[in-house]
Order: C-alpha cells, then structure tokens, then sequence
C-alpha cells in the first residue's frame, strides 16, 4: 500500500489522530509533532534552554511521523501543532500533502550559519542532527574490523549478519549499500539502481541469521555475540551501550557511511507562527547542537561545533536522496522482501 493510500485509509478507519489532551494552542504554547525516542532528551536537556529563550511553552508529541501527517491533514485547516520533527524522506511527504509553511531567514536567523546542504531551496524544511547509519560488529568475534561494504558479503560473516526490516528507516540504505557494492558506483549515485541492490541482496542471503525490525534486541544478539554484526544500526542506538563496556562498536566503512538527517519543518497555518521560528531558530544554536550531539552522538549541523570522539561531521556523511525515496519507497518493499526471502 502506498504511503498516501495508507494514510487515506485509517484515516476512513477512524484512526485515533492524537492525544485527547491537544487543543489548539494558547498564547505562548508551540506543540511539536516529534519522534518519542527522542522525547526524554529532548524534554530534559534542550527544551527548558529553548523555552527560556524564547518565552514559550513546547509540547513535545512524541509518536511516529506517520501517525502525526494523519493528523496534521485531519487538522490541516486549524493545526494543533506548530512544529514537526521528521526525517527527510516523511518531509517529502508532508509536502507533498501540502502541509509545511516556507522558513523564513529574517525569523530563522540561524539558517546562514549551517552547512552546506542542511536546507532545500525551496526552505520546506532545516535539518536539526545527522545520525550516523553503519555497520555494528561485535569486536570480539569481528577481526580483521570492517573495511568497506563488501566485506559483509564474505563467508566470515555466514549465518552472523542481521540485516534491517524494508520498514525501518535503514531500508534504503542497506538496498543502497547492497546497489554500490554490485555496481561499483558511489553510495550517492547507487541508490537509485535498484535492481542491482535486489540482485546483489539474494547474494547476502547466506550470511543473513535473521532480519531485524527493533534496534534493541539486534544490539542484544550483537552483544552476546550471537550475532557478529548488524547492518542499519545508528550511533544514537550504539554508542552508550559501547561507552557501557559492551564490546560493540559502529565503524564506517572505507567507502562511506549514511547519514539520516534529523529535520524541523514550520507547520503550514501553525499556531504562534513567529515563535514557532523562534523555537527552531534557538534548537539550531551551537550550544544546543552541542548538547545534542553530547546526548544522541548524532553529528551538528553548524561547522562551528567541535566534534565530540566517535562524532563524524554531517557533511561527510551520505544522505540519500529525499525526493527519489519518499515518492517512491513504498514500491520497492515487495523487491526487498522478495531478495532476502
């Protein structure tokens, strides 16, 4: 089903659309469409700084984005939420449902001072953080370490690699990955070869012990080295279970690694509009990117914040193409399912 169809249909369905105790916003109050993993650090180390600089009251809404377009097109007329908090390929598709509102520079100050590639041209949306998207291996059982993609393929890893659910957001990256090691192209420009990636995907059958859809419990099989190595894993989901001791670590390979841009978007007739800007404004503050980066390991987007070890710049990490992936993922998930079948 496509994504647009689906959204459709529960929303036929009569699908709960959000949390009873949303009303529309008051004076000061901006409510925030975002990810609930990220809620708590988001709730306890950025948003008392970004209220006290702003003056509002935020409300974070933590779901998945799937679930917050079904409610921002029930309320497209009177949205209850100002912000949303999506990666780039579900921006694609709420502005494709004409939901998203143009950022302004004179409002969002802090827009001039990102890296190259954080914004679109047509300022639909601003990237907030970039996970970093690799290959976990258990380094006990991992050695030599990981070089580049291909090593995956080899017989070392037989019955020992799990591989990301089509679903996740690491999908496409690995029908990336699987793309740039069958054809020899760059990561950027493998993703749109898409019937190389299934074909190189039936090959990777042999080594695949399971394919995993919860980070947590492919970390768990990773740890207790029943797995020697997981494709798909985020340094976010890793790295303090890594700081913990665990012998687990998230190397990039030779020939690139992803990244997953973390994106805020001004919802379009948002509540509180101008504070709303003021709000995205202060979370791209180097000091806040700072300590984003400290509690998620996710890279800045400012080039003026110094990276933390571990921590690779936003811009020499691979993003795929938002626009190519969110109009068309939902028609290569049979292809997928089929190669690893």
């Amino acid at each position: 089903m496509k994504r647009r169809q689906f959204l459709a249909a529960s929303l036929a369905a009569g699908t709960a659309l959000t949390a009873p105790s949303l009303v529309r916003a008051q004076a000061r109050e901006i409510v925030i469409a975002g990810p609930s993993a990220q809620a708590k650090m988001f709730e306890t180390d950025v948003q008392p700084i970004v209220e006290k600089r702003t003056g509002a009251k935020i409300i974070m809404d933590g779901s998945i984005s799937v679930k917050h377009i079904q409610t921002l097109i029930a309320q497209r007329s009177a949205p209850t939420h100002s912000i949303t908090w999506f990666p780039d390929t579900d921006m694609v598709t709420a502005m494709g449902e004409g939901l998203l509102a143009p950022l302004d520079g004179a409002k969002i100050p802090n827009l001039a001072k990102l890296l190259p590639g954080s914004l679109p041209a047509d300022k639909l949306w601003v990237q907030l953080k970039v996970a970093r998207f690799s290959i976990g291996v258990n380094t006990d059982k991992v050695k030599p370490p990981i070089e580049t993609w291909s090593d995956i393929w080899t017989d070392r890893f037989k019955g020992k690699l799990l591989v990301p659910a089509y679903a996740l957001t690491q999908g496409p990256m690995m029908m990336t990955a699987a793309a740039h090691v069958e054809t020899g192209k760059p990561l950027a420009q493998a993703q749109y070869e898409i019937e190389a990636a299934y074909k190189r995907l039936k090959a990777l059958k042999p080594n695949v012990l399971n394919v995993f859809s919860a980070s947590p419990q492919a970390i768990m099989l990773l740890e207790q080295g029943e797995a020697h190595a997981v494709v798909g894993l985020f340094s976010s989901v890793l790295y303090p279970r890594m700081r913990q001791g665990m012998p687990i670590d998230l190397p990039s390979p030779k020939d690139g690694a992803f990244g997953s841009p973390n994106c805020l978007a001004l919802v379009e007739k948002a509540p509180n509009a101008s504070l709303a800007s003021a709000v995205i404004d202060a979370m791209l503050d180097a000091d806040v990117q700072k300590i984003m980066m400290q509690k998620t390991f996710d890279s800045p987007v400012r080039g003026d914040v110094e990276l933390d070890p571990g921590v690779v710049a936003a811009d020499k990490l691979v993003s795929l193409d938002p626009l190519f992936w969110g109009k068309r993922r939902a028609e290569f998930a049979p292809g997928y399912a089929a190669a690893l079948a």
